[in-house]
């Protein structure tokens, strides 16, 4: 297929309506569109074109919910706006090369990977370690449970479960 038939007819149409200049230009800069999707001669269509647009849009969006969801660290509070709340941002830069990208998203991933120190190594939830801790004040404060407490498991006691 010759590159000057890549508009179907309605480009076209579009592009001759614009006249002379203009509409050289205008098929230039469409052309220009076309090969920065990487969109071959055959398939330079309006609806490949608009797919290719809205598949873009949409893995954009999926990455903004990710990085929202996952990466996204309190900002500086703006000195110019000191009432306002602070916005959240992202550590990533989305002007950087895909390899850039991938490794400040590595560097993201393993921050929020690594263990906090506040963190007890059993994984015991804060309301867990509450509950242990009451525990141990009664055991210091009044004595060994009765019987009865020694018959429930540990998980119960921290959950409040009774028999």
């Amino acid at each position: 297929m010759r590159e000057n038939t890549v508009l179907s007819r309605a480009q076209s149409a579009t592009v001759t309506n614009l006249g002379g200049s203009q509409g050289a230009s205008a098929e230039a800069d469409l052309k220009a569109v076309y090969d920065a999707f990487g969109i071959s001669a055959p398939a330079r269509t309006l609806s490949v074109l608009l797919a290719c647009i809205d598949n873009v849009r949409r893995h954009a969006e999926c990455l903004h919910a990710i990085e929202c969801e996952f990466i996204m660290v309190p900002g500086e509070p703006d000195d110019a706006y000191p009432d306002d709340e602070r916005n959240d941002e992202s550590p990533l830069y989305w002007g950087a090369s895909p390899e850039q990208y991938v490794e400040q998203f590595r560097k993201a991933l393993q921050t929020i990977a690594a263990p906090r120190p506040s963190e007890d190594k059993r994984d015991t939830t804060a309301a867990a370690r509450a509950a242990l801790a009451e525990c141990g004040r009664q055991v210091d404060a009044e004595g060994p449970p009765p019987a009865h407490d020694e018959r429930l498991d540990r998980a119960a006691i921290v959950k409040g479960e009774g028999k």
